[in-house]
């Protein structure tokens, strides 16, 4: 993304899933702070090789420019 609008854009997005899927501000609080682990995990697990990078906090990998991967759906939900 580059600029306001392409920020934007996704930002009304996820407001209008969470209102689609009628959740609550409670309930939307706890989406997105899960959201919020998830990217973070998701970062340390493609910017760091092996556990003992994370451990040493050397960084083998930039992602800041790289797109997200998706979560997939679990079986049973």
């Amino acid at each position: 993304m580059k600029n306001n609008i392409s920020i934007m854009t996704p930002l009304i997005s996820i407001t209008q899933l969470l209102a689609d899927y009628e959740c609550t501000y409670n309930e939307s609080e706890e989406i997105i702070s899960l959201l919020q682990d998830h990217i973070k995990q998701s970062r340390e697990n493609e910017e760091y090789e092996t556990v003992s990078d994370y451990i040493k906090g050397r960084k083998t990998n930039c992602v800041d420019n790289v797109v997200i991967k998706p979560m997939k759906h679990a079986f049973g939900y």
